[in-house]
């Protein structure tokens, strides 16, 4: 497959995301409907069929770091626009689904500790000694994931901000 006109990447080969502000639209539209005004999901790394020959290229294509709900008419205009993106080195998409794991890994733990939190401030906890305690090894999770998660080297700062931030703060609430 001939790609002559690929999107904006970085070093490594890979698509840099939008500008999280210019998709700010997509709050006021109904993902679930199809049509060029509704959301649609768009694969950063397309045409499908250049990536389903490799077990890794799938898994790294489908990652749901690398899809974006955008506006029907724009995800057209989007692949009138371009012909698709060329599979990004096998090293790169490694270390991107190693990296991708520890944030999704962060992730849970934030997520977890804060359903603790509003358990414990509304008082709806049974065993609180014990929820406490999960809560303090969450949180050592956290501060230890937070810093395998400095060497991020793939991943672009975007993605990652929004995970590693809430970590930070609760960890420096704690």
């Amino acid at each position: 497959m001939n790609i002559e006109r690929m999107p904006t990447t970085n070093s490594l080969g890979l698509v840099l995301p939008p500008d999280a502000e210019k998709l700010t639209y997509l709050s006021y539209v109904n993902p679930k409907k199809s049509g060029p005004d509704n959301a649609t999901q768009h694969h950063q790394y397309w045409p499908r069929k250049l990536y389903q020959d490799s077990e890794l290229a799938m898994e790294f294509r489908n990652h749901r770091f690398n899809s974006i709900w955008i506006l029907g008419q724009d995800h057209i205009n989007w692949h009138n626009e371009f012909d698709g993106v060329e599979i990004p080195p096998t090293d790169v998409m490694k270390r991107f689904l190693e990296e991708a794991n520890i944030l999704h890994d962060l992730g849970v733990c934030v997520y977890s500790v804060e359903l603790m939190d509003i358990g414990l401030y509304c008082g709806v906890i049974r065993r609180v000694d014990q929820t406490k305690l999960h809560r303090d090894q969450r949180l050592d999770t956290i501060q230890n994931t937070l810093k395998r998660a400095r060497d991020l080297t793939v991943i672009a700062e975007p993605l990652s901000r929004l995970v590693l931030s809430k970590a930070q703060q609760l960890i420096e609430a704690a």
